[in-house]
């Protein structure tokens, strides 16, 4: 039976440790926010966990990726790989049948300067949330279809909270867009702005899958995540508005992520001006606003699926 409860997940969410990484939305990011929400749940609605954890056993690809891991695990570990495994998987599967490159992204125009802007694509991820949400709550898909779907709402949770995945810039130097930053370049190791903001704090290059320890490098920076404004309140009646996480996300594009301290940030472009190096305090800042994202994102995805057992 559903209980309505009221708590901000910084109760029982620890201090980041100072020794661990963080994480953002690379492949370690995704894994993250659902070790996060597992952790919510855990606590507050194992039963949420069964459910979801048989639905995401009937996935067609569960034998093929996930069960050599899943089996090596000891018992208490196996539900919480099955959390981070899902969020992760429409990334696994790109240029493959089951890719969707457009259901990533909400790519509202944005221009700090007089430009031209093209409207977002109508198949988009909050389009693509609500319609993947739908077939998980089905009473006639069937369960390999209905563990496809958890996994993109486990997954958009997460994009809907990398402000990059929710914009393209519109400029001089961008006329047709930055397709979502992709094109935005800057002297660093990630090339683009929004490859730095995919791998802000735990990249894959820290995280080596083939790892034994990998599995608990991202779940002790998961237990370890904290948001300093005390979360999201979780209970039975609380509105999740994916438009309205989306619009936070564009805000803090257009004050923190093409902006450093309110100055437009330079950008390389292909052919054109050279890419130059972010400003100084740029990344520590980048940092936080990343931590906390994905942080909301995992709390988030926890009253979603609370909300629908």
């Amino acid at each position: 039976m559903k209980t309505s409860i009221s708590i901000r997940l910084s109760v029982f969410l620890l201090a980041l440790s100072l020794s661990l990484p963080s994480f953002a939305w690379d492949r370690a990011g995704p894994h993250g926010s659902g070790a996060i929400a597992y952790h919510f749940l855990k606590q507050y609605s194992p039963s949420a966990i069964i459910k979801f954890v048989k639905i995401l056993k009937a996935h067609p690809q569960f034998a093929s990726r996930w069960q050599s891991k899943y089996d090596s695990l000891p018992d208490m570990q196996k539900d919480l790989f099955l959390f981070m495994a899902a969020a992760r998987w429409p990334d696994d599967v790109k240029g493959t049948s089951y890719d969707h490159p457009d259901w990533h992204y909400y790519a509202i125009p944005v221009t700090f300067l007089p430009a031209d802007t093209q409207p977002p694509k109508q198949d988009n991820s909050i389009v693509q949330f609500a319609n993947n949400l739908n077939i998980v709550k089905s009473q006639s898909a069937n369960q390999g279809n209905k563990a496809i779907a958890l996994c993109w709402v486990f997954h958009l949770m997460g994009d809907f909270h990398q402000p990059l995945h929710d914009v393209n810039l519109f400029s001089a130097a961008f006329p047709v867009g930055d397709r979502e930053g992709n094109d935005f370049l800057i002297k660093d190791l990630a090339n683009d702005l929004h490859h730095y903001w995919d791998d802000v704090f735990l990249p894959d290059a820290k995280v080596n899958y083939k790892s034994a320890t990998w599995f608990s490098t991202v779940d002790d920076a998961a237990k370890n995540a904290k948001t300093k404004n005390g979360g999201v309140a979780f209970n039975s009646t609380t509105v999740i508005d994916t438009k309205a996480i989306a619009n936070e996300a564009i805000a803090l594009a257009k004050s923190s992520v093409y902006k450093f301290k309110g100055k437009l940030l330079k950008p390389g472009v292909k052919g054109g001006a050279a890419a130059v190096a972010l400003p100084a305090g740029y990344s520590t800042e980048a940092g936080k606003i990343a931590s906390k994202q994905l942080t909301l994102a995992g709390m988030r995805l926890a009253v979603v699926l609370f909300q629908n057992l």
